[in-house]
């Protein structure tokens, strides 16, 4: 049948077609495709696998639909704990390596800025200027 090709799935090294072919020109199609290299599959249509495969697929999607509330859910609860648990982390790296760089006894402040697009220039400016130029470091 023209044009009745499809690509049902593709991989790294093979490709998975359907084609609709009359009677009369099946076993050609066949034997020119052996030929060029290609599988023939031939699909033999049966009502109750197809029957029992919707019915598993039926299945397959309320699991996957209680599963997914369960898992929002699950996330949904965690949340905050999790972000708790990463802005501890990064205060304790933050401390950790400022004590690092600036050494001991910790005299830095720690803050979190977020200006707006526009004013980014001007706060970067303001903090270049309070900060001490011993504490720069110098590019070799």
């Amino acid at each position: 049948v023209p044009r009745s090709s499809k690509k049902l799935y593709e991989d790294n090294e093979y490709a998975l077609y359907t084609v609709t072919l009359f009677n009369r020109v099946a076993d050609n199609f066949r034997t020119s495709a052996r030929e060029k290299g290609f599988q023939i599959r031939d699909f033999e249509y049966s009502p109750e696998t197809h029957e029992g495969r919707k019915q598993e697929l039926d299945k397959l999607m309320q699991d996957q639909e209680s599963l997914r509330g369960s898992l929002l859910q699950w996330c949904y609860t965690s949340y905050g704990e999790v972000f708790s648990s990463w802005m501890h982390f990064c205060a304790v790296r933050l401390f950790s390596e400022s004590i690092l760089r600036y050494g001991l006894p910790p005299s830095f402040l720690a803050c979190v800025l977020a200006p707006s697009v526009k004013a980014e220039k001007k706060v970067r400016s303001i903090l270049e200027g309070l900060s001490d130029s011993s504490n720069r470091q110098v590019a070799d």
